[in-house]
C-alpha cells in the first residue's frame, strides 16, 4: 500500500495528465465528427492558448501554422488556376492565424505599437484609409478585408519580432518543425507522382520554403545547410521559378557578403545584378529555360508552363497598368479590394483582384501614399543591413529584388507573417556577422 501511494501522481501532475488525455480525445472526436476544418480550428485554439501563456513563441508559431496548413490542409484550387471553386480552406487558415495573432497581441501593451518605425505606422494607416476608400468605391468587401488582413499581419509580426524576437531562438525552433513539414510534403508529392508526375501547384508553400531555405543557407554548419537543402525542395518540386531564382541570388549575396577580397565582392555584386535582370526579363527567362531544359526528355518530364515566360510578361504588364491607375487616382489608387485589368499576350483580357506583381499590388491598392510609405520603410531596413545579421539581410534583399516582382509576399496573409518576423528581427536586434566569416571562404 505504501509503495502504491509513493507511485501515485501528484494532484497537479494528475490534472495535467487528465487534460492531455481529454485534449487527445477531443481532437479524435472532432476529426471524426467535424472533419479537417474543425480539427484545424481546435489545433489553432490550442496554439492560441499556448501563445497567451508564452507570447514570445508567436514568431515561430504563426509562420509554422501557415506552413503546416499548406502541407496538411491545402487549398482545393491548387491544381487549377481557372477553377471557379472557392478556396474555402483558406478561410479556416485565416481564422487560425487570427486566433494565434490575437492571443499574442493581448499580451502586448498598446504603447508597444507606438514604438514601431514611423514609416511602418504610416504604411499601416494608409492601408486602413485605402480600405475605407475601397468601401466607398463599392469594391468587394470580402476582397477588402482579405487584403487589409495581409498587411495587418505583416505589421503584427514585425511588432512581435521587435518585442519578443531572438534570432537564434527563431532559427532553432522553426528548423525543428519546418523540416519535418517539408519532408511530409515530399511524402505527399511521391504519393501523387504516379497521377500527376512533376507538376505545379497554386500554393505559397514554395515561397515559404524558399524564405526559410535562404535563412538557413546563410548559417554556418552542415545541419543548417542540409536543412536549407530540404526546405528548397518545396520550390524545386513545385517548379516555382521565382523562389529558385531568389535562392540562387541569395547564395551569390552570401558569398559577396563574407569574402574579404574587394575584387570578388564587386564581381559577385555584378553577378547579382545580372541574376536579377535575367530573372525579371521575359526574353532572358525564355532563353535560359530553353537552354536548361531544351532536351526532349527533360521537356517531357517538366509540367506545362515550366518554360513559359508569359507569366513574367503578365507581371510586367500589371506594373504598367498599375502605373495608369496611379496617374488617374494618385493618392490611394483604386483602394483595397479593387480589380486590376490588363491585356495578356497569351491569355487575352485578364482581370483579377489578386495582383501577382507586389509593387503593382501596392500601387493598385494604395496608390502613391502606399508606395512612398513602403519604400521609406524598406529604405530604413536596408540602412540597418550593414551591421545586422547576414541571414536576415540576404533573405530580405533576395525577396525584394526578385520575389516581390512576382508575388505580393509582404502583403499576402500566408506569407506576410514570415516577412514580418524577418524584417522585425533585423530591425530590432542588429548583430555582427563575424561568426559567419568562414561561409563560402572555407
Amino acid at each position: 500500500m505504501t509503495e502504491f501511494a509513493q507511485n501515485r501522481l501528484s494532484p497537479a501532475d494528475a490534472m495535467n495528465f487528465a487534460a492531455i488525455l481529454a485534449g487527445i480525445m477531443g481532437v479524435v472526436l472532432t476529426a471524426f465528427l467535424g472533419g479537417m476544418p474543425a480539427l484545424l480550428l481546435v489545433f489553432a485554439g490550442f496554439l492560441a492558448a499556448r501563445i497567451y501563456q508564452y507570447p514570445q513563441e508567436v514568431i515561430v508559431t504563426g509562420p509554422l501554422f501557415l506552413l503546416a496548413v499548406n502541407v496538411f490542409f491545402p487549398s482545393v484550387a491548387r491544381f487549377d488556376a481557372g477553377n471557379t471553386t472557392e478556396p474555402w480552406e483558406m478561410y479556416y487558415w485565416a481564422c487560425g492565424i487570427l486566433l494565434i495573432t490575437l492571443a499574442a497581441l493581448l499580451r502586448l501593451k498598446p504603447a508597444a505599437v507606438l514604438r514601431l518605425p514611423k514609416s511602418l505606422l504610416i504604411f499601416l494607416l494608409v492601408s486602413l484609409v485605402a480600405s475605407i476608400y475601397g468601401i466607398i468605391r463599392g469594391n468587394e468587401p470580402s476582397y477588402i478585408f482579405r487584403q487589409w488582413f495581409g498587411s495587418l499581419l505583416f505589421g503584427a509580426y514585425f511588432l512581435f519580432a521587435t518585442n519578443y524576437g531572438n534570432e537564434e531562438y527563431f532559427f532553432r525552433k522553426i528548423r525543428a518543425y519546418a523540416v519535418p513539414c517539408m519532408l511530409a510534403f515530399v511524402v505527399y508529392y511521391v504519393a501523387v507522382f504516379s497521377q500527376y508526375g512533376v507538376h505545379k501547384e497554386i500554393t505559397t508553400l514554395g515561397t515559404q520554403g524558399g524564405i526559410l531555405a535562404t535563412l538557413f543557407a546563410a548559417k554556418s554548419g552542415w545541419r543548417w545547410w542540409s536543412s536549407a537543402a530540404i526546405l528548397v525542395l518545396g520550390p524545386v518540386l513545385l517548379v516555382e521559378r521565382r523562389s529558385l531564382a531568389a535562392f540562387a541570388l541569395s547564395l551569390v549575396l552570401i558569398c559577396a557578403w563574407v569574402t574579404s577580397s574587394k575584387f570578388w565582392k564587386w564581381s559577385l555584386f555584378v553577378l547579382s545584378g545580372f541574376l536579377v535582370v535575367l530573372s525579371l526579363a521575359p526574353t532572358y527567362v525564355e532563353l535560359i529555360s530553353d537552354a536548361a531544359v531544351g532536351s526532349s526528355t527533360v521537356d517531357r518530364i517538366l509540367p506545362d508552363g515550366a518554360r513559359d515566360a508569359s507569366s513574367i510578361e503578365d507581371r510586367s504588364l500589371q506594373l504598367v497598368e498599375a502605373g495608369f491607375i496611379v496617374v488617374n487616382s494618385p493618392l490611394l489608387g483604386n483602394g483595397m479590394g479593387s480589380m486590376l485589368a490588363w491585356q495578356s499576350a497569351v491569355r487575352g483580357q485578364m482581370e483579377q483582384a489578386y495582383v501577382d506583381n507586389g509593387w503593382a499590388y501596392v500601387a493598385t491598392k494604395m496608390g502613391l501614399c502606399g508606395l512612398i510609405a513602403f519604400i521609406w520603410f524598406v529604405a530604413g531596413l536596408i540602412r540597418r543591413m550593414n551591421a545586422a545579421s547576414m541571414p536576415l539581410s540576404v533573405c530580405l534583399l533576395s525577396t525584394l529584388l526578385i520575389v516581390m516582382w512576382a508575388e505580393p509576399v509582404f502583403f499576402q496573409f500566408t506569407t506576410s507573417p514570415f516577412m514580418g518576423v524577418v524584417a522585425g528581427l533585423l530591425w530590432g536586434s542588429p548583430q555582427t556577422v563575424s561568426h559567419l566569416q568562414t561561409v563560402c571562404t572555407g
